[in-house]
């Protein structure tokens, strides 16, 4: 039986984390499929494998995606991790889909996801992983990020107040670049 998964990202540390850790994201249509994954590793020698932790997420936006097409993937992804309390998820979501979503697509950085534990916790953690080119595509685009501000029209003033409301729902944000192991 198979399990339906697919590799969205695998990566390793290069700012912000060990370049020694990998971080590898599956999709599975649905939580049966991970159970059957399960079996699969059991013949795998893991002698190289110094600690081993696995994370069962669910998206959290519209457009969950179960592969990767090739030309979203890239050279360098960045994982950045929110805080937030639990009982803004909703809110946190329509943020980040109808401000954040739009202008990273603009500027052409694909989104590889954005998930939240399956686990229910306080606060919540966030995953969200993002597609660069280059370390220099990343920089630039820090840059394009923070013009956002310069247009001012009633579009803008709607996507300024959802930033707004963003930033302040949410209680701490950390941000690590990998580098890809495969493209």
């Amino acid at each position: 039986m198979s399990s339906k998964g697919s590799i969205l990202c695998v990566s390793n540390g290069f700012i912000g984390i060990p370049k020694t850790t990998i971080l590898q994201i599956i999709a599975h249509p649905d939580i049966k499929s991970w159970q059957t994954s399960q079996g699969a590793w059991s013949s795998i020698d893991n002698a190289s494998i110094k600690r081993e932790s696995v994370r069962i997420l669910r998206p959290i936006n519209s457009q969950p995606k179960l592969n990767i097409p090739p030309e979203d993937r890239k050279n360098i992804y960045e994982y950045r991790k929110y805080l937030i309390n639990p009982v803004y998820l909703n809110e946190f979501t329509k943020c980040f889909d109808e401000s954040i979503y739009p202008h990273l697509k603009s500027l052409d950085i694909p989104l590889v996801g954005i998930w939240t534990l399956s686990a229910s916790t306080s606060p919540l953690e966030i995953i969200q992983m993002t597609g660069y080119d280059n370390i220099i595509h990343w920089d630039q685009t820090r840059i394009e990020l923070s013009k956002l501000d310069d247009n001012q029209n009633e579009l803008w003033n709607r996507g300024k107040a959802l930033r707004d409301r963003f930033d302040k729902i949410t209680i701490e944000s950390s941000v690590i670049l990998m580098e890809s192991t495969i493209i």
